[in-house]
């Protein structure tokens, strides 16, 4: 006797479910992890690299190979600032090579380290013109961890190399050759010590509109009521009205409290004078 229609197509269902049944066992006695993958376990924190990147890093510091030495003390002030604070002084007087110099010098400021002051100042000495420029720009960035004395000191220093590369120049400085006073500028601005305004005072009078501007922006930090006399010649003087702005910006805060009166086109003092 033959099947129906009807229980064929229920032993075909009961088939089926059979299967599925075999099949769903046989994932049951899987292990999980075969079934739902795992997750990589995370990169270690800095923190964990760094504690084992200190002693081959710091042999490093002493391989025959400059660029070695280079990309050592990169990677130290990156994963061991402790370490590379200890390192940084060291290297600054025994270093000869620009490309590591200029590491070092990046390291010091990067990091603020006030006890590399010192090694710091003396590369403002080197022949080499990049490795003097990253040494004033050094200094200014470790203007906040300097006390009063050694930021005068310093503004004095850099002062002296802004003029002095004014004079390598030939004295003639253009826009194309101004910028290499550009980093003398700005660290005289980030240290605002009042040694560094007669300098600054003095670069008001250069041919160069970036320069006379640069200069006063970085007098608004630094400028004392004597200099009150030779800012407001500068003004008058002034025909560049970016580098006129910036002067009177400094002209308007204490001690001076200048104002400017836009109808006569004067300035005006509003305050009295600092005693």
């Amino acid at each position: 006797m033959s099947d129906t229609p009807g229980q064929k197509a229920l032993t075909a269902v009961l088939a089926l479910l059979c299967v599925l049944f075999a099949a769903l066992w046989w994932m049951g006695r899987s292990p999980a992890a075969a079934i739902v993958p795992t997750q990589p376990p995370p990169p270690p924190p800095p923190a964990a690299v760094a504690a084992e990147a200190p002693a081959p890093l710091e042999k490093l510091l002493s391989d025959s190979r400059p660029k070695v030495r280079q990309k050592a003390l990169e990677l130290l002030a990156e994963l061991n600032p402790q370490l590379a604070g200890r390192e940084v002084p060291r290297l600054l007087q025994t270093e000869q090579d620009p490309s590591v110099l200029l590491a070092a010098l990046h390291a010091a400021g990067h990091l603020k380290l006030a006890p590399a002051y010192g090694p710091v100042f003396e590369q403002l000495d080197r022949d080499d013109p990049a490795v003097r420029r990253k040494a004033a720009a050094t200094l200014g960035q470790l203007g906040e961890a300097l006390n009063a004395t050694q930021r005068d000191e310093a503004a004095v220093r850099i002062g002296r190399g802004l003029k002095s590369e004014q004079d390598q120049l030939g004295g003639a400085l253009t826009p194309a050759n101004a910028g290499a006073l550009l980093p003398y500028l700005g660290a005289l601005s980030q240290l605002g010590a009042p040694a560094g305004a007669p300098f600054l005072l003095e670069f008001l009078r250069c041919d160069v509109p970036l320069v006379r501007r640069l200069s006063a922006e970085a007098l608004e930090r630094c400028a004392q009521a004597e200099h009150e006399k030779a800012l407001m010649a500068a003004w008058r003087g002034e025909s560049d009205a970016m580098v006129r702005a910036a002067i009177e910006k400094v002209l308007a805060r204490p001690p001076f409290g200048y104002a400017l009166d836009r109808e006569r086109k004067v300035l005006v003092r509003k305050t009295e004078p600092a005693p």
